[in-house]
C-alpha cells in the first residue's frame, strides 16, 4: 500500500525539487490550484498526471531535469515572439495587429498568446505578411513577373506613363498579387512588347504633348536657331527619336524614316516613339562598324 500512492502522486517536496523552487513558491502553486492535490495520511500530495498536464500548458516554470515546458500550449497557440519571428516583423507590429483586432488573444501565466486557429484565419485573409514558406513561393512568382517600376525602367519611361499604358491596354496584361502588390506576368508583358515591336508605322507619327513627356515631331526643312548640344546618357534602356538621332549621328527626319520602314524597330507608346538601347547598339555595330554605346572610337 505504501508504494501505491507514489505511482500516481508525489510529495510537495518532490514537486519543489523537480521545478527547483523554494517553499514559498511551491506552496503558492498549490494555493493557485494549478494541479490536483490529495491528502494521504494527512499530508498533501500532488497528482502527477495533473501536474504534467499543467506543465505542458505553461511556459513560466521549467524542470531542473527534463523536457522544456509548454509542449501542448505551443501546439495550439503562439507567443508574441513566435509570431514576430514567423512573419519577420517586430514585437511592436504584432501588438499593433492585436490592437486592430486581427486575431484573438489569451493570457497564460500573465503572458499574451494567440490561438493558432485565430491566427490562421487572419493570415489566410491577407497577403501583406508572409511566412518563410510563402516567401519562398513569392520568390518564384516574382521571378515570373515584373512590377510597375520595373516596367518603367525597361521601357525608359515614367511610372505614371506605365499606369496609363496598363489602363489603355489592360486586356493585354495578366496580373498576379504577390505580397499584397500587383505585378505583371513576364509572359504577358513580352507578348505585349512583341506586338508593339511588330507594328509598322504606316504614316508619319506626330506625337502629342503629355503632362510628363515633351512631344516630338520631325524637324522642319527650314533652318532653325542652333540649339545647345544635348548630352545623352548611354545607360538608358530606351530613347526618344531625338536622343536616338544624336547617338546615331543622323537627323531626326532620317530616324523617323528608319522607324517607318522597319529598319529600326521601335515601340509606339501612347503616340510616342521609344527606341530600345539594343536596337541602337545593333544598328551601330552592324551598319557602321562601331559602337558609341561601348565607348569605342
Amino acid at each position: 500500500m505504501a508504494d501505491g500512492p507514489s505511482k500516481t502522486t508525489m510529495s510537495v517536496r518532490e514537486m519543489r525539487e523537480i521545478l527547483g523552487l523554494g517553499k514559498t513558491d511551491s506552496y503558492w502553486l498549490l494555493k493557485k490550484e494549478f494541479f490536483d492535490v490529495v491528502l494521504v495520511n494527512g499530508k498533501m500530495r500532488v497528482v502527477i498526471e495533473s501536474f504534467e498536464q499543467w506543465y505542458a500548458n505553461q511556459v513560466k516554470y521549467s524542470k531542473v531535469k527534463g523536457p522544456p515546458p509548454g509542449e501542448q500550449l505551443k501546439q495550439k497557440s503562439y507567443s508574441i515572439t513566435d509570431l514576430a519571428a514567423l512573419l519577420r516583423v517586430s514585437d511592436t507590429t504584432i501588438y499593433d495587429l492585436i490592437k486592430k483586432g486581427c486575431f484573438e488573444t489569451e493570457l497564460v501565466d500573465y503572458r499574451t498568446r494567440v490561438p493558432k486557429q485565430s491566427f490562421d484565419q487572419w493570415y489566410a485573409s491577407q497577403s501583406r505578411y508572409r511566412t518563410p514558406e510563402d516567401r519562398a513561393k513569392d520568390r518564384k512568382l516574382e521571378n515570373a513577373t515584373i512590377s510597375m517600376p520595373e516596367m518603367a525602367r525597361l521601357l525608359g519611361i515614367t511610372r505614371e506613363r506605365v499606369y496609363g499604358i496598363i489602363y489603355n491596354h489592360r486586356d493585354a496584361f495578366e496580373f498576379v498579387i504577390v505580397a499584397d502588390r500587383k505585378r505583371i506576368t513576364k509572359k504577358s508583358f513580352q507578348a505585349w512588347l512583341h506586338s508593339r515591336e511588330e507594328k509598322k508605322l504606316s504614316q508619319p507619327v506626330k506625337p502629342q504633348p503629355t503632362e510628363t513627356v515633351k512631344a516630338e515631331s520631325p524637324p522642319k526643312e527650314t533652318p532653325s536657331v542652333k540649339e545647345k548640344p544635348v548630352e545623352v546618357r548611354l545607360d538608358k534602356p530606351s530613347y526618344s527619336v531625338k536622343e536616338a538621332a544624336i547617338l546615331l549621328e543622323l537627323s531626326q527626319k532620317v530616324v523617323y524614316r528608319m522607324v517607318q520602314s522597319g529598319d529600326l524597330k521601335a515601340l509606339a507608346l501612347d503616340r510616342q516613339i521609344r527606341i530600345r538601347r539594343e536596337e541602337i547598339f545593333h544598328w551601330l555595330y552592324d551598319r557602321k562598324g562601331q559602337s558609341k554605346l561601348r565607348g569605342e572610337n
